[in-house]
């Protein structure tokens, strides 16, 4: 019983960890959008200045 108990939990722990690995990766391509947005945003308005 013992040790089905700890290789459940080994097994929740991995998930824990995939999970979020996972919700770093998306926190992550969330700044990247909103930075790469920004970006396109600062260079459409110094084009539109410019012109």
């Amino acid at each position: 019983m013992n040790k089905i108990g700890s290789a459940n939990l080994c097994i929740v722990m991995i998930n824990l960890k995939i999970i979020l690995a996972k919700l770093q990766m998306l926190a992550f391509g969330a700044d990247f959008c909103y930075y790469v947005t920004v970006r396109a945003d600062q260079k459409i308005q110094t084009t539109e200045r410019g012109a």
